[in-house]
């Protein structure tokens, strides 16, 4: 029987769009579970975190691990964005004989495609950021050479 635990989380950075929405990640979630998993699928926990990020932001998903862990359960996840590699890292969501990720929208995903595209994105966000910071205004203090 394939257990799983679902996690979902919206932050600020979601605000406007709509398929980061609670109810965009839900369906993603259900239609993973309906369409991918066969017989003997069972959901036996859900977790949200719903707000800002930081030491005290990621209360449920930290829960949802550790019940992950103690009870063999799979971590679903709607995308693979959902999580916060930048304040948790890499190792316990790919190092971790203990904890089975699972993303709905990469259904087939190994482990180490997961992990894979977890970095990719990571440069994504980078590569964004650097363009957002170039658009800013100008210091006029900063010289111009």
């Amino acid at each position: 029987m394939n257990r799983f635990v679902i996690y979902m989380r919206l932050g600020p950075e979601d605000r406007g769009h709509p398929e980061r929405s609670f109810t965009a990640q839900r369906h993603d979630i259900m239609f993973f579970l309906d369409n991918c998993i066969g017989d003997g699928k069972q959901v036996v926990k859900r977790f949200c975190d719903n707000g800002l990020a930081g030491a005290r932001g990621f209360q449920a998903l930290s829960a949802a691990m550790a019940f992950c862990r103690l009870n063999g359960a799979e971590l679903l996840v709607a995308r693979l964005d959902r999580i916060p590699f930048e304040d948790f890292g890499y190792a316990p969501f790919f190092a971790d004989p203990g904890l089975r990720l699972r993303v709905a929208g990469l259904p087939y995903a190994c482990r180490s495609e997961l992990q894979i595209h977890a970095r990719m994105i990571e440069q994504e966000r980078a590569f964004d950021m650097m363009k957002q910071q170039a658009s800013q205004p100008c210091d006029p203090r900063r010289r111009a050479d």
